[in-house]
């Protein structure tokens, strides 16, 4: 069972959506063309890890949850550079020492 309390940040352009350690528990993407790009990284900019990088081929939204969260020690970042209206990321802090 799942104690952290999950919350989620709706981006609509290039973002750190925290710098501090936490967990992807699930991302919502909703393309605004056929063709849209987006990259997801460990860190505060996109100089961290690339965790993901999503190419959408057509318009419709994509839930995408993770049956275990994908752990980042240094943040998350969001770089949504063609045709995305944006993306929900669902998310929660990690303890420290917790991972």
């Amino acid at each position: 069972m799942n104690d952290k309390a999950v919350g989620w940040t709706w981006v609509a352009a290039a973002t750190c959506i925290t710098p501090i350690a936490a967990e992807i528990h699930g991302l919502v993407f909703t393309p605004s063309a056929a063709t849209a790009s987006v990259s997801i990284y460990d860190g505060r900019d996109n100089s961290g890890r690339l965790l993901l990088s999503v190419l959408l081929t057509t318009a419709d939204t994509l839930v995408v949850p993770f049956p275990r969260p994908l752990h980042c020690d240094n943040g998350i970042y969001v770089h949504t550079p063609t045709n995305l209206t944006g993306i929900l990321v669902q998310w929660a802090p990690t303890p420290k020492g917790k991972v």
